[in-house]
């Protein structure tokens, strides 16, 4: 029998068959009344003995190639470089001032220099933060350590694009210890 069809008949069938396979595939692709699933919380009760409500999850199988922040759809923008790049000058005359601020007077305490790791890398990256480097990715790291007639040899290795990529370092001694902050600033696509 399809031998005896001539070619219009073949066409109007052919044409027939891609149309229902859009339609099939725009039905999958549009969001029903079960994209809004509920998480099943297994984890404990809660004090009257209810589990606590469940939050909602979107699921839209047609938003796979898109990101989304807050409902809102962003497409590539095929953009290479940054409008507002990483300035190693700005980050290092940051990095200057804080550590010349907070480490001028002090002499090496071991659980003192310990925390004052952990909040000079917190003030470098928020005041670097707020230069606003569009599309890098900041990585703060701070090393404090005493000074006692001893070599400090000090290395980090990455997979580095030597275009975009940038960092900045500074180095600060007193009589008692030994100060070094890098920020790196890497290329966030």
């Amino acid at each position: 029998m399809a031998e005896e069809m001539n070619d219009d008949t073949q066409n109007a069938i052919t044409v027939f068959n891609m149309i229902n396979r859009i339609r099939t595939i725009s039905k999958r692709e549009t969001p029903k009344k079960s994209v809004l699933k509920r998480n099943k919380s297994s984890s404990g009760a809660m004090a009257s003995g209810k589990n606590p409500p469940a939050a909602p999850v979107l699921n839209f199988p047609s938003m796979a190639g898109f990101r989304t922040i807050q409902g809102i759809k962003y497409l590539n923008s095929y953009r290479l470089h940054s409008k507002n790049p990483f300035h190693t000058e700005k980050v290092e005359k940051i990095l200057q001032d804080v550590m010349d601020e907070r480490l001028n007077q002090l002499v090496y305490e071991p659980t003192v220099c310990t925390k004052l790791c952990v909040d000079l890398a917190a003030d470098i990256r928020a005041k670097v933060k707020a230069l606003q480097f569009e599309r890098y990715k900041l990585i703060c790291l701070v090393q404090i350590c005493e000074k006692n007639n001893q070599s400090v040899v000090s290395q980090s290795k990455f997979l580095w694009d030597s275009e975009r990529d940038k960092y900045a370092v500074y180095s600060f001694e007193n009589s008692t210890l030994l100060a070094a902050a890098l920020v790196y600033g890497i290329y966030y696509e």
